[in-house]
C-alpha cells in the first residue's frame, strides 16, 4: 500500500512556514501540502454545522438575540480553528483563539441575562460593559504580544 509508506515530512506547506506558537499532535502536511492538520481541520466543520442548526433554531423559536449571537460565535470558532489547523500561521491562530474568548463572553452574558424578550434587562450596562472591556483587554494583549499564550510566551518574548 503505497499511500501508507513513510516519507519525509515537508518543512512547510502551501501557506509557507509554520508561524504559530502551538503545534498539535498530528504530523504536519502528511497528506497534502494545503492542510497542515487534516483531522483537526475537518473536525471544525462540526462547529459550523452545530452553529447553523443552533442559529436556525433561534430564528424558528423567536429566541432573544443573545442566543443567536452565541451560535454565530460558535460558527466563528469553527471558521477560525479550521483556518488555523489548515495553515498553522500566527494570524490564523488569533482567528482560532480570540473567537473562543469572545464566545465565552457572549455565553456569560446569555447565561446571566435571563429576561425574556420585551422585558426590562437585568444587566442594562454594567455586565455588557464589563464583558466588552474584558474582550478588548484580551484582544489588546494578544495583538500587542503582552500575554501568556497557553503558558508558552509572556511579555513579548
Amino acid at each position: 500500500m503505497a499511500f501508507l509508506e513513510q516519507r519525509p515530512l515537508p518543512t512547510h506547506g502551501y501557506w509557507g512556514d509554520i508561524t504559530s506558537s502551538l503545534l498539535w499532535c498530528e504530523e504536519k502536511y502528511r497528506w497534502t501540502r494545503y492542510i497542515a492538520e487534516p483531522a483537526n481541520t475537518i473536525s471544525n466543520l462540526f462547529f459550523l454545522a452545530l452553529a447553523l442548526y443552533g442559529a436556525r433554531s433561534c430564528l424558528a423559536h423567536d429566541l432573544p438575540l443573545r442566543f443567536l449571537l452565541v451560535n454565530l460565535g460558535i460558527a466563528l470558532i469553527g471558521i477560525g480553528s479550521l483556518l488555523f489547523h489548515m495553515t498553522l500561521k500566527h494570524e490564523a491562530q488569533l482567528l482560532d483563539e480570540l473567537p473562543m474568548i469572545y464566545t465565552s463572553l457572549l455565553l456569560t452574558y446569555a447565561v446571566c441575562e435571563t429576561t425574556k424578550r420585551g422585558q426590562k434587562k437585568r444587566f442594562k450596562v454594567l455586565l455588557p460593559a464589563t464583558l466588552v472591556l474584558a474582550g478588548a483587554g484580551v484582544t489588546a494583549g494578544y495583538v500587542s504580544g503582552i500575554y501568556v499564550r497557553h503558558g508558552l510566551r509572556a511579555w513579548g518574548e
